[in-house]
């Protein structure tokens, strides 16, 4: 006795079940017995007839007759990877059930007309069915969720590379900040001391900045600050950092560079800027900087990056009070003044070198 199946497996099986059937009282039978146990049905007579069906219209299933399995090569490949193939016959054998399959079929068996086991092998390809598309919508999902994980990395990677431009780097002339220089002079004086190698450090200021500020307006004192980092730019070497410090005070770590090529490049950084104009909104005039200049391992009191910093930052006063529009070298200041400047802190009262917090941004490939 064949069990009342009308209730079907899933609601994406509302879609009609295609029926090849070559003879006619098979096809309306089992299209009346089909529809009746829940499958809704379209049948047809040619396989031709359900290439041009499938064409126009969806279905979850196709059943076809095993007398018509000899387009099995063409229907397979006009269906969807998840709408399944069932092929019946009454005299199909274990050889022939496998050569089905192995043709493209999902389900072979063997079956003379309506029956309990057939409903349950066309529900259990339904369920299949629904689990592909589940798994392909997962799939979908997945790949969608994956590009837009890709474009929010790239994105993040983007916001912090300009988070570290904001971060080491100075708005208005574009050089290097005070932050990035102090971290690169600890990494590049570790490697001069552990390498002996030599490396100096200019420390500049415009000369007479805040009567130039306050004469001509400080829109006039900025395009005197950024123009002052173009022509450093052009004067250093690639291998070389240039850094504004603060108001007009302006650094330049030089690798690999003893005093003698070091006081050899301030000197022409001295002529190039006293020569270059200065001229914004018919405002002129002529600027001039100092420079101090300090070693190492020359100016053999250096011991540490920020002692380098300092004593380049000492030699610069004495520049200053040379008349300023000049350079000035750590060694050349007083014996006495070196050697108090030079002295080790004790424990527990050293100076703060910079109140600016350090800030590490670390830009990972995601």
């Amino acid at each position: 006795m064949i069990q009342d199946l009308s209730t079907p497996v899933d609601s994406r099986q509302q879609m009609p079940l295609l029926l090849i059937e070559p003879d006619p009282q098979k096809r309306s039978e089992l299209a009346g017995w089909l529809s009746k146990s829940g499958f809704p049905c379209r049948a047809v007579e040619q396989t031709e007839q359900g290439l041009e069906f499938i064409r126009n219209e969806p279905v979850c299933l196709v059943m076809m007759n095993a007398d018509a399995s000899s387009a099995l090569d063409v229907l397979r490949p006009a269906l969807d990877p998840s709408q399944p193939l069932l092929v019946y016959g009454p005299n199909l054998d274990s050889d022939a059930r496998g050569e089905l399959l192995r043709r493209g079929a999902d389900e072979a068996m063997t079956a003379a007309g309506p029956s309990n086991e057939l409903a349950d092998r066309l529900r259990s390809l339904l369920r299949q069915r629904a689990l592909r598309q589940d798994l392909a919508g997962c799939r979908l999902q997945f790949r969608e969720n994956l590009v837009r994980q890709q474009k929010l990395a790239q994105r993040i990677r983007r916001q912090n590379r300009r988070l570290r431009e904001m971060a080491f780097s100075d708005p208005l002339t574009g050089l290097n900040n005070v932050r990035f220089f102090r971290q690169w002079m600890a990494t590049q004086f570790e490697i001069a001391r552990r390498y002996k190698l030599l490396m100096s450090v200019l420390m500049i200021d415009i000369d007479n900045f805040k009567r130039i500020n306050d004469g001509c307006g400080h829109p006039f004192g900025d395009y005197v600050l950024s123009r002052f980092g173009e022509i450093l730019r052009q004067q250093v070497r690639s291998s070389d950092v240039v850094a504004r410090m603060g108001g007009d005070e302006f650094a330049v770590g030089l690798v690999e560079t003893g005093r003698q090529d070091a006081v050899r490049f301030g000197r022409r950084l001295l002529r190039a800027v006293a020569s270059s104009s200065f001229e914004y909104y018919g405002q002129a005039e002529v600027i001039t900087i100092s420079i101090g200049e300090a070693g190492f391992p020359e100016d053999a009191q250096v011991k540490t990056a920020d002692q380098l910093m300092l004593f380049a930052d000492q030699a610069l006063y004495k520049a200053k009070a040379n008349g300023r529009n000049d350079l000035a070298c750590w060694h050349e200041l007083d014996a006495d003044l070196r050697a108090r400047l030079a002295k080790p802190v004790i424990a527990g009262e050293a100076p703060i070198v910079s109140s600016q917090p350090t800030l590490c941004l670390i830009d990972e490939e995601v």
